[in-house]
């Protein structure tokens, strides 16, 4: 199979073009304080040079789960923020011991805290089972449009990270060959093959697919597009009749909603009886105004998207 070639990149590397690659995977920041000086530019670039780009967050399991989660979506928002089909994943290599001090479980430990000082200052759950709440409370603060998906190697995926199953699996097996299994998981997603190697200097990676499935599979994720393309154009004159899904009233509701979280008073006394008529269009028009549309009166799909979100 011909797999789209990618690799992932931290501050262990410098920062430089993403060239020669699909997709891009960057480290943001690690724990709940410390955050990957090369994220800005790597994001930066990996947005500007237009690869599928993903970020990871370092997971120390002694530390809260949900402050992590709520830490890692704050970076990526304050350096540029995220978009539908950007990736988010935990970079799962540490176990928490039965005395609550954390050492590493993966081959190739990249932390940038130190260990030694680092245990939990309360009971904490197993690793599988605190890694599983951090990508829950990502997968709710990113929204469904962004991949959620987990890191590490054959020493904990089968061990100690089942709880994670239901969400891709990005392993770490530098054999020249994918693993022959990764259960629980049916299979893996991306695949580090190699430490290092990869064209910019970071390690390489692939997608289980080629540059055509990489797409295909993130655009699965993009539940704004995946429903406005199945939304009609509504303009003057269109109605919703008995039987059909009353798309005008939806758009009516929608557009009432955006006036009165922007306070925009054209929009807040638009009627929702099914009837597109003068009073709906120039509801219309003021919502794409305020959001730098073409100002036509038809709900088409660039309106949608802007109702919708």
């Amino acid at each position: 199979m011909a797999y789209a070639v990618g690799e992932d990149r931290s501050d262990f590397q410098a920062v430089r073009s993403w060239a020669g690659n699909a997709f891009g995977i960057t480290k943001a920041c690690e724990g709940a304080t410390w955050i990957d000086p090369t994220f800005a530019p790597n994001w930066e670039n990996l947005g500007r040079e237009g690869l599928v780009r993903g970020s990871y967050h370092f997971f120390h399991p002694a530390l809260d789960p949900v402050r992590q989660a709520s830490f890692y979506v704050g970076v990526v928002e304050s350096h540029g923020g995220f978009g539908d089909g950007d990736m988010f994943f935990i970079d799962a290599e540490i176990l928490v011991g039965d005395d609550g001090a954390e050492h590493h479980g993966a081959a190739a430990p990249s932390s940038r805290m130190s260990l030694p000082l680092l245990r939990a200052t309360t009971a904490v759950p197993a690793v599988g089972e605190s890694a599983r709440a951090f990508l829950d409370e990502v997968s709710r603060l990113v929204g469904p449009g962004c991949p959620v998906g987990i890191y590490s190697d054959l020493s904990m995926v089968g061990s100690d990270l089942g709880p994670c199953s239901s969400y891709p699996l990005f392993i770490a097996f530098y054999e020249g060959r994918p693993p022959a299994s990764v259960a629980p998981w049916h299979d893996w997603t991306f695949w580090q093959h190699e430490a290092g190697g990869g064209a910019g200097g970071g390690d390489a990676d692939y997608f289980n697919g080629d540059e055509a499935a990489l797409l295909a599979w993130r655009a699965s994720y993009n539940w704004t597009e995946a429903l406005v393309a199945n939304l009609p154009t509504l303009q003057l004159g269109s109605k919703d009749e008995a039987g059909q899904a009353f798309y005008v009233h939806r758009a009516q509701v929608l557009a009432a909603g955006v006036g009165r979280w922007n306070n925009l008073g054209a929009v807040t006394a638009i009627p929702d009886d099914g009837n597109f008529g003068v009073s709906t269009k120039k509801a219309i028009e003021a919502v794409q105004a305020h959001f730098g549309l073409a100002q036509d009166g038809v709900a088409g799909p660039a309106t949608w998207r802007a109702l919708i979100g």
